[in-house]
């Protein structure tokens, strides 16, 4: 496992060492200050604010787009759409999570990519003069989504830093960053490196912005060949990466399933056990349940 890759300000150098310094590049967080916010596809589910939970909104693309309207622009009645979800949650933390608008990303030219990035600043600042004292960020935007093999290839190594050069304007529209560290194979380890790396390039940019990246307790759908594909984490894996979070973020935002895709909730599922024990270990003055 090898970076190297020569960037302005970096070096070449074994995957050891680059982690170590990605890892010194990590500010010290204020534990206090952490922000925890959890969705997921349930249907009854508990008062998580019970639990050390803030409230907070996502709203996805097919809530702002008919089916069979085209996605590839945003009008003032898919504005209209997404200000009457604001208003309805109120919850002042919204996530937009539109993921069309990089639909072929790798065959657009500059000038495509350029007008993509400005939908997407555009609209949050129509959002935000529409609903000031809210806070607004895109999931998985910026910094950019991360190839799973991105900490084994020097390829995909440099054309990510160089697509988050070429986003970086975008973080002047965002309040918030919302990196995905969804979980993609067994290793706890090659997680944990490329965490490090994603949260080290979202705290360079953010220029002081909170960075609450969306982690999954169940392996994501993309996973190596699909072979881990929406199985459950194991717990002590679930539990490392809350645990390297807390040390490493200024929150997370669990995500489990969307818009009543899945069915009852079950109190007894092992990663909501885990999650539960997590809080009370580490935040016991936002655990009120008991």
């Amino acid at each position: 496992m090898y970076f190297g890759v020569a960037r302005k300000g970096g070096c070449n150098m074994k995957a050891s060492s680059r982690l170590i310094i990605c890892a010194l590049l990590l500010v010290a967080f204020d534990c206090h200050a952490f922000e925890m916010f959890i969705h997921t596809g349930y249907k009854n589910t508990p008062d998580f604010s019970k639990y050390g939970f803030s409230k907070s909104t996502i709203i996805y693309e097919q809530q702002i787009y008919g089916p069979k309207e085209t996605r590839d622009d945003i009008s003032k009645q898919n504005l209209n759409k997404i200000s009457a979800i604001v208003l309805t949650d109120n919850s002042g933390v919204v996530i937009l999570d539109i993921e069309h608008w990089f639909k072929n990303w790798g065959r657009k030219s500059n000038s495509q990519k350029k007008e993509v990035i400005n939908r997407y600043s555009n609209t949050l600042d129509e959002l935000r003069m529409a609903h000031p004292g809210h806070k607004f960020g895109y999931f998985g935007v910026v910094p950019a989504w991360a190839h799973r093999d991105i900490i084994s290839s020097q390829k995909l190594l440099s054309k990510w830093f160089d697509e988050n050069e070429f986003r970086k304007s975008l973080v002047e529209s965002v309040d918030v960053l919302y990196p995905s560290l969804y979980t993609h194979d067994e290793n706890p380890e090659e997680w944990k490196a490329k965490a490090i790396l994603v949260l080290a390039k979202a705290k360079e940019i953010a220029n002081g912005r909170k960075v609450i990246p969306f982690i999954w307790p169940n392996y994501s759908e993309m996973s190596v060949e699909h072979k881990y594909g929406n199985r459950e984490l194991p717990v002590s894996y679930w539990r490392m990466q809350m645990e390297f979070l807390k040390d490493s973020a200024d929150g997370f935002v669990i995500w489990n399933g969307a818009l009543g895709s899945k069915g009852n909730w079950v109190e007894s599922m092992p990663w909501w056990i885990e999650t539960k024990d997590f809080v009370r270990d580490n935040f016991p003055g936002k655990y009120n349940r008991e």
